[in-house]
């Protein structure tokens, strides 16, 4: 039984799949890197203004996902991140910022 898949009831383009309380949906477009985009090979640690969006409130390094960045420069930025709180730059926690 070949054919056409719309009409033996398989998807076709975007299928929402749910896990948990989300819906995933797969999107065809893939996802591009922003320091990519913008040809950035080198990532300077004492540049905390830069690094700065790459953390969450509480200070946790977020994820490529939410970076929106490739595996290469996830890493780059988690290493000039820790980098920069070895050097005290930028702070652990929350709880290190000067009030």
């Amino acid at each position: 039984m070949e054919g056409d898949p719309a009409k033996l009831g398989e998807p076709t383009g975007l299928v929402p799949r749910v896990w948990g309380k989300r819906v995933i949906i797969n999107s065809s477009k893939p996802m591009q890197c922003k320091l990519c985009e913008d040809n950035i090979s080198h990532i300077d640690y004492k540049n905390t203004q830069f690094l700065r969006p790459f953390v969450t409130a509480q200070f946790k390094i977020s994820t490529s996902r939410r970076n929106e960045l490739c595996a290469r420069h996830q890493r780059m930025i988690a290493n000039a991140i820790k980098l920069a709180r070895h050097m005290a730059l930028m702070p652990y926690t929350r709880n290190q910022t000067v009030r």
